[in-house]
Formats: structure tokens, sequence, C-alpha cells
């Protein structure tokens, strides 16, 4: 839909494929001390980290958040944990993948993005695919394009964007009912293995190929 009316291309058909993401190795979960909520990025704006900092502010009591990687609006999130004198917050920098994958099984959800401008509400942020791969709950804002692939409430959490306490109210919610984050965390990961794997993506492509060369035989004058 933004293709077509950003460039005039009503007539156009378009193909639409999921990004997916590669597979990530599975680890014994340990389970934190804390109920630990777990970010990773660039920092930069439409993922709304300060909408996370605030929101930590909120949980102050409950949880831990940790913060991998640095950006953009890295050395503004850590002013604004200082201001707000914020005390569950853990600013780790910027960390390979294996920190991630090591840092997404000793958590009990992984957020995606948050933020302010129309791009945050129109595409699924590549964490978000991580997320379900890594087999951890995602907590992201509610977006249409996130309803493309999933089913709020099913395989995965929402809150509204720019609201830091409505994420506060949907990680205090799922703390007081671990089976439903558990439910929510099984579906996401079958959700990943029947939608998001390489192998998945790549039959896609593939069809996707093959019914375009077909189409265009069809349709062209050239024998």
């Amino acid at each position: 839909d933004f293709f077509k009316k950003e460039f005039n291309l009503y007539n156009q058909t378009f193909k639409r494929i999921f990004i997916g993401s590669m597979p990530i190795k599975h680890r014994i979960k340990t389970k934190p001390d804390k109920f630990t909520v777990l970010f990773w990025g660039y920092f930069i704006p439409l993922q709304g980290c300060d909408i996370i900092v605030r929101a930590a502010k909120l949980l102050e009591n409950d949880t831990i958040f940790r913060l991998i990687g640095d950006g953009q609006t890295f050395e503004e999130c850590k002013k604004l944990k200082e201001k707000l004198n914020v005390k569950n917050i853990i600013f780790e920098g910027r960390q390979n993948f294996n920190y991630i994958e090591e840092a997404m099984q000793t958590s009990n959800i992984a957020l995606g993005i948050f933020g302010k401008g129309r791009k945050a509400k129109r595409h699924i942020p590549h964490k978000a695919y991580e997320a379900i791969a890594g087999n951890i709950p995602l907590l992201t804002g509610n977006s249409p394009a996130i309803h493309e692939l999933f089913t709020p409430g099913e395989n995965c959490l929402v809150c509204d964007f720019e609201d830091e306490k409505s994420l506060a109210d949907q990680i205090a919610l799922v703390m007081k009912e671990l089976p439903l984050l558990e439910k929510i965390n099984q579906s996401g990961f079958e959700l990943y293995n029947a939608n998001c794997t390489p192998k998945v993506i790549g039959k896609q492509l593939k069809e996707i190929l093959n019914d375009c060369s077909t189409n265009f035989k069809k349709n062209s004058f050239i024998n």
C-alpha cells in the first residue's frame, strides 16, 4: 500500500515476502532471579528506546531491563536514565550476536519497537523475527504491519506506540500470568518455523520468481 501511494502505482501488482531470521541456537534456559526484559538494537528513533527507559521506571521494583547496543539515541537514553533516577536498567553496549543469543536464554521477554513516525508502523522489525527464532516472547508496538504475520495475544504481545504506560502495563500483566507468557512463547516459535525460516522463505521466493517469469513470458511479444 505504501509503495503504491508513494509512487502512484495503483495498477501494479506486488508480491510480499517476509524477511525472517536465521535459526538461533537454543541453550538451556536459565530462570533469572528477577523478571528480565531484553532489548537489542541500534537505538534509532523509531525503536523508541526512550519509551523503554520511561517504562522501566514504572516497573522499577519488579524488573530488570537489559538494553544491548548503541547508536543515535544511546547517550540521550543514558541521560534520561540518570534524570529519572532509573535503577533497574543495564546498558550493555554493542555486543556480538552470540552475546544476544545468550541473553535471550536468560530473559523473560524481548522488546520490539515503540517509537514515533509512520515507518515504525509499516514494517516488522528484524528483531521480531529474531525473538521468535530465539524462542523468547515478543512485545512490540501495535501496527498494521505486525498484524500481517502475528496474532497479538496468541503469538506475540502488543502495546501502544509512544506510550510508556501501555508498555509497562503489558509487562506487568504477563508477569502475573506466566503460563500465558509461555503459551505465547511456544506459539511464536511455531510461527517462526512455519513462516520465517530460510527454507520456508527460500521456497516462497522461488515460487514468486517462477510466477513472475511465467507471467512475463505470457505477456511478452518475444518468442
